[in-house]
Formats: structure tokens, C-alpha cells, sequence
């Protein structure tokens, strides 16, 4: 099996769909074949997904093509933690003083190197949509770097029940506000999918 897609998650997609305006910038790591991404840019957000893996990356540019999404979302296929490193440091750099966008040559697609200037928001995204795979967590903190003041995250994660009010805390200590948080699915016994949401 080269993809993963968990059709499960229909109801939560759409939940989070409906948060989003027209004109958003979201980005999207471990965005698979664009369970998340697809539904985001039909609302009008321009989505800049991240995945590693090609064959996930070929079929979510299929479902680009389909759904005729081509203007809105950008693909990415790189390891995110590299990505935020190029991110971060363009974000912080003092040539966005004065500037409302700054241009970051990045990688779209390794087997034919073919290379794309993109845009990133100088004071962050407005949103992170974050499908975190299982035993990463540790990303949130980078991810939060990347999202402006006022925008939010929607961050999945997998715990037992008894390791949420910890995580609450753990997420507030961070400066995150937790607006809501639900389980999504089990996964394991005494472990079950949730989703955050978190506003910066």
C-alpha cells in the first residue's frame, strides 16, 4: 500500500472546512493525498500542502486536476522539517520589514526538479491544518511559528483520555489558546484520535 486515506474522517473535514474564509493562507503538512487540502481551497484559501511521500504526492496533483483547483493550491514534496527551517528563516528575516510577501524558491517535485517561487505571508499563515502522524507531536511547536497572531491550528494528536488535561496545559504554556478539542476516532485500545483547536 503506497497511500493512506482514512475515509472516516468525513465529518471532521468538514467541520474544519467550514471555519475557513475565502483568501486564507493555510499551510498543511503531512497532507497525504488531500483529504484536508482539497476542501480548504474550495472555500477559496490558497493551501500550500506538504508531503514526503511521491506517490501520495501524484495522486493529491490528480485530485488538483479534477477538481480544477490548479490556481489555489501549491504541492510540495519535501520532509517538513525542512521545510520549516527554510520557512522560518525567510519569515524572520529583516527583509520582510517592509514587505508584505517574500519569495522562497522551494522544490515541488524532486523527480524532475522542478522548482517554484512561492509566497510566504510575512506575519504567518492565518491557518495549520495538522494531521499529525502518530509519535509527532513535536512539530506543533515549529508549526506554531508559522502561523500570524489571532490565526489558528488544528492540530491532531493521539492520546489516552487521561493525558488531555496535560496536554491542555502543556498547549496553553506554549501561549496557544485551546478553543476546542474532541476525540475523533479509536484508534488503539485506550487510544483514540484527537483534534485541537488552537488559536495563537
Amino acid at each position: 500500500k503506497k497511500v493512506f486515506f482514512n475515509p472516516r474522517l468525513y465529518s471532521e473535514r468538514k467541520r474544519v472546512a467550514s471555519k475557513i474564509k475565502s483568501g486564507e493562507n493555510i499551510i498543511i503538512p503531512f497532507a497525504g493525498v488531500g483529504p484536508f487540502v482539497l476542501p480548504a481551497a474550495g472555500k477559496g484559501a490558497k493551501v500550500y500542502a506538504i508531503e514526503i511521500n511521491p506517490d501520495a504526492c501524484a495522486c493529491l496533483r490528480e485530485n488538483i486536476r479534477i477538481n480544477r483547483l490548479e490556481g489555489q493550491i501549491t504541492v510540495i514534496q519535501d520532509d517538513f522539517e525542512n521545510l520549516f527551517h527554510m520557512l522560518n528563516s525567510v519569515k524572520s528575516s529583516e527583509k520582510l520589514v517592509n514587505t508584505a510577501f517574500s519569495d522562497l524558491s522551494v522544490c515541488l517535485n524532486p523527480e524532475n526538479l522542478e522548482y517554484e517561487i512561492i509566497q510566504v505571508p510575512e506575519n504567518g499563515f492565518d491557518r495549520a491544518i495538522v494531521p499529525t502522524p502518530y509519535g509527532m507531536d513535536h512539530f506543533l511547536g515549529e508549526i506554531s511559528k508559522l502561523v500570524r497572531k489571532e490565526g489558528y491550528i488544528h492540530f491532531y494528536t493521539f492520546k489516552a483520555e487521561s493525558q488531555i488535561p496535560g496536554l491542555i496545559n502543556e498547549y496553553e504554556k506554549m501561549g496557544l489558546e485551546v478553543e476546542l478539542y474532541r476525540r475523533t476516532g479509536n484508534v488503539a485500545p485506550g487510544i483514540s484520535r484527537w483534534v485541537f483547536d488552537l488559536k495563537k
